[in-house]
Formats: structure tokens, C-alpha cells, sequence
């Protein structure tokens, strides 16, 4: 038998766009609001009005080793720059 959605669950989801799921796996469904780099749009082969998806099923491994290299980069750009935060995976680059 296939799983079931709380009642009400699944219209409230179709008559918005944004995210559904949890955690590390969802689908989220947007609308471009407007373009503010024209260049990059074209590119990505987006436009105003366009009807977009996000997608994520986890990455498990691959994206553990993703955020673990950035984290890294993103710390040591900390220590150049003399940024001072307060939990060490609490990251940014200027």
C-alpha cells in the first residue's frame, strides 16, 4: 500500500509553491520573481516568471566530503581575515 499524507496535507502542498519534504530530501518549487544578473540568467537558461525545482535526495558521503572541504576553506578565510565567530562551524568569506 502506498504511504498516505496527513489530511489536507497534499492540497495545502499544491496550492503553493515552496519546499516539501524533510531533512536532507526534498523538492522545493519556486517561480523567478525577477532576474538581477541578466548574464548568469541566460546562462542557467533562466527568466521571469519561469517556473523552477530544487532537488534533493542526500548525497550521504559525497555531500559530507563537500561541506567538510568548504567548512575547511571557509575557516582558514576566517583566520586570514581575523573574524572572530563564535562556534568554529559557524563559517563565512568575505
Amino acid at each position: 500500500m502506498p504511504p498516505r499524507s496527513a489530511p489536507g496535507r497534499a492540497n495545502a502542498a499544491a496550492t503553493r509553491p515552496g519546499p516539501s519534504g524533510a531533512g536532507n530530501h526534498f523538492i522545493e518549487v519556486d517561480r523567478v520573481d525577477r532576474v538581477l544578473d541578466e548574464a548568469a540568467a541566460r546562462r542557467f537558461g533562466l527568466f521571469e516568471g519561469q517556473v523552477v525545482a530544487q532537488i534533493h535526495c542526500g548525497s550521504r558521503g559525497l555531500g559530507h566530503q563537500v561541506c567538510t572541504d568548504y567548512v575547511g576553506s571557509f575557516q582558514r578565510a576566517v583566520r586570514t581575515y581575523g573574524i572572530d565567530l563564535p562556534d568554529r562551524e559557524l563559517v563565512c568569506a568575505p
